[in-house]
């Protein structure tokens, strides 16, 4: 009887020993593959172009070229009749402005890369 019940306690001993080695080994790897997962999924899901958005946002308020808060920048813009709301964008009200503006931005170019240079 005692060989019989020593199997049986070594058998209960090991299978309690394993459900309780698997639990801790699978919750150790819980977190880190359902991190790793759920940034995969969001980077297929589009939030790598989020990131890329806000990225590029926040090096162009930093080099000071584009505002942070560019929607109340534009909306500014359309109160001063300067742009028009076209669909999900925007266009310059007048067109002399715009060749203004370019103008502006090639000057300003061709200066830097003369004294680049």
């Amino acid at each position: 009887m005692n060989v019989l019940s020593g199997g049986v306690s070594n058998v209960v001993g090991n299978g309690l020993y394993g459900l309780n080695y698997g639990l801790i080994t699978g919750l150790n790897y819980f977190w880190p593959l359902f991190i790793a997962g759920s940034i995969l999924m969001w980077m297929i899901t589009g939030g790598l172009a989020a990131w890329r958005h806000y990225l590029i946002r926040l090096l162009l308020w930093h080099a000071r070229i584009f505002p942070w808060r560019a929607s109340r920048f534009l909306d500014d813009a359309i109160a001063r009749i300067l742009l028009q709301r076209l669909g999900g964008g925007y266009r310059f009200t007048h067109r002399l402005l715009l060749d203004s503006l370019t103008d502006t931005v090639e000057l300003s170019t061709e200066s830097s890369s003369e004294a680049t240079s």
